[in-house]
């Protein structure tokens, strides 16, 4: 069997994703960019949840997807946290296009920055969204 990993074609956060039964159509509500305090509201500053939404292809065979979370600090990349793997079997069809869609709960951000959300392929990163908060 071969294994493949899979291109990312989109990396999206936004607020919530809905998938339609029986289809393979899903609608992204609320993009997301940045995340705005309420004024005088202080930190650290918790996002309830946050879905990134995946388009891949050119993936075969079993791999393991994750998601990791850091913050950039004067230049120099901090994680802050890392997603159990979650094992995705791609099948063998590289043309095949997958949707997958990946809840993140319950986020504290502890100041004001730029934080990026990175996919992870069998512990290598293949796709980055970042978000500013402010």
């Amino acid at each position: 069997m071969a294994s493949e990993i899979p291109v990312v074609r989109h990396f999206i956060a936004c607020a919530e994703v809905v998938v339609q039964p029986g289809t393979r159509n899903a609608t992204l509500r609320n993009l997301i960019h940045a995340i705005v305090r309420l004024p005088g509201e202080p930190f650290p500053c918790i996002c309830e949840q946050v879905t990134l939404y995946a388009v891949l292809t050119n993936g075969r065979g079993e791999h393991d997807l994750a998601v990791e979370l850091a913050v950039d600090e004067e230049g120099a990349e901090r994680s802050l946290r890392l997603s159990r793997s979650r094992h995705v079997d791609f099948g063998q069809d590289p043309t095949l296009v997958h949707g997958l869609p990946i809840r993140v709960r319950n986020i504290t951000f502890d100041r004001a920055g730029h934080y990026a959300f990175y996919l992870l392929c069998d512990g290598r990163r293949i796709a980055e969204e970042t978000l500013e908060v402010r």
